[in-house]
């Protein structure tokens, strides 16, 4: 995680960005992969016995995609919140397209920033906030955005972090 940087600045300019990790990154074990190797093979076999030769194409493209993407480790990308919106590296998200927000204080973690994005392929944003103070996020951004009330991670997130990915 990055340190924050809160800039009292202009009108486009960010007020406060910080840098962190794209994802958390695991070393995975060999149990790890071989567990996933074994799910692919019995998936890509079945579907094969099934006479579904396509959807076993997609499973071990899947499968390899998943695999090359364990390997890779996170690049930092620079996060800003502005009067404009939000800002994933180069990637803005216009306040008109988020619907809400909300601060999610891990066990023992750093405290996620989780905006409803309302998006099929996107629905959430999970954001790291690292050091960043999580008051003076939430100060800046209720005035942009509905806070919601709840208070932990999207369950799809939660369940992806437990399994390693």
């Amino acid at each position: 995680m990055g340190t924050p940087q809160a800039q009292k600045g202009t009108d486009a300019g960010p007020v406060l960005s910080w840098t962190a990790d794209e994802y958390p990154h695991r070393e995975q074990g060999i149990e790890w992969y071989g567990i996933l190797a074994l799910i692919f093979i019995s998936l890509i076999g079945g579907t094969i016995f099934f006479g579904n030769y396509l959807l076993a194409a997609l499973i071990a493209v899947a499968a390899f995609a998943l695999f090359v993407q364990s390997f890779r480790a996170p690049q930092k990308i620079r996060l800003e919140i502005s009067s404009e919106g939000i800002s994933l590296d180069k990637e803005l998200f216009p306040y008109e397209t988020l619907v809400s927000f909300w601060i999610a204080k891990g066990n023992g973690e750093n405290p996620k920033l989780i905006v409803d994005a309302r998006r099929l392929f996107l629905p959430h944003l999970v954001i790291p906030l690292g050091t960043t103070d999580a008051e003076e996020v939430r100060e800046f951004l209720s005035e942009y955005l509905e806070e919601s009330d709840e208070e932990h991670e999207p369950i799809s997130h939660a369940i992806m972090e437990k399994l390693g990915f």
